[in-house]
């Protein structure tokens, strides 16, 4: 699958990219998710893009990829919902990552964004920091 530089951060991903929220239905089973997940990586699929909100998503995503996590590029998303923490906070975006982290069980999220706040929030200088 062809690859292209994602941006200017140097991350190079496949044309092609998996949007992870279908997996995050529970009527789904394990063995169909996993399969999807293996099979799209065996193909050159290298970005895989995930939320928080999407369900079970992200813990599928742990137990069938985390042993790949070097085969991908790993884009998720929060800054609400972080148990702990007030939504568009500082403290939601840290407590959030390292939540995902636990559910994706792997140390690190290559592409994190704020989801679906509103466009002041990503104004805001505590959050960039």
């Amino acid at each position: 699958m062809e690859q292209r530089d994602f941006g200017t951060t140097g991350l190079r991903v496949s044309a092609l990219g998996l949007g992870a929220g279908q997996i995050g239905d529970a009527a789904l089973t394990e063995e169909h998710v996993g399969t999807l997940l293996n099979r799209a990586v065996d193909r050159g699929v290298t970005l895989i893009d995930t939320a928080r909100g999407y369900g079970l998503s992200e813990e599928r995503i742990g137990r069938h990829l985390s042993y790949r996590r070097h085969d991908f590029i790993l884009s998720s998303k929060g800054g609400y919902g972080a148990d702990g923490a007030d939504d568009w906070t500082p403290q939601a975006i840290r407590l959030g990552i390292e939540q995902a982290l636990t559910r994706l069980r792997c140390d690190w999220i290559d592409i994190f964004h704020l989801h679906s706040c509103p466009a002041d929030t990503l104004r805001r200088e505590d959050l960039l920091g």
